[in-house]
């Protein structure tokens, strides 16, 4: 949608296309740590870590492409597809670089928008981490797996949100 307002307005700043069209609603995230965005680069199908494939892997270790069949992105190596959950590691809330300036940006945004920070949803996060297949089959059997993945994207989501409540977020 934004490459298409791009287009429309004739111009790479997504700030005027907001108050051309009254837009009073902004989202903020966290940054890429100081390490990731040494290796990260940005693709067709993401920002992260190009391989040979042309799939792009993203800090929590998946891998997804861009195929010849349109804009979706199809995951190809989720990270718990086959690794025990006991040694993954998640994505380190506290790594360098990772909150750099987001609580500076945040209040320059609510001067002009209402300011939301979100996760991914659950479901998704779950199929982004054990494949759309392996994640209805954990779903369906109510897999102990399922449930210490969901346990664990909890208490990250949780912690993740509380940081940009502390600051002062609009909407979450």
């Amino acid at each position: 949608v934004w490459e298409t307002l791009k287009k429309h307005f004739q111009t790479e700043d997504t700030e005027a296309i907001r108050r051309s069209l009254g837009l009073d609603f902004h989202g903020i995230g966290d940054n890429e740590p100081y390490d990731w965005r040494e290796r990260a680069v940005d693709a067709p199908s993401g920002r992260g870590i190009l391989h040979d494939d042309g799939s792009v892997e993203d800090e929590w270790g998946s891998r997804q492409i861009r195929d010849s069949s349109g804009p979706y992105i199809r995951y190809i190596s989720p990270p718990l597809a086959h690794q025990d959950l006991s040694s993954y590691r998640f994505p380190d809330l506290d790594a360098p670089g990772r909150w750099e300036g987001v609580h500076e940006r945040l209040h320059e945004l609510k001067k002009e928008y209402l300011v939301s920070a979100g996760t991914m949803t659950f479901y998704r996060h779950g199929w982004h981490l054990r494949g759309l297949e392996n994640w209805l089959c954990d779903i369906a059997e109510e897999s102990r797996l399922m449930v210490a993945l969901l346990d664990r994207l909890l208490e990250y989501n949780l912690e993740y949100v509380r940081r940009f409540a502390q600051m002062g977020i609009d909407i979450i």
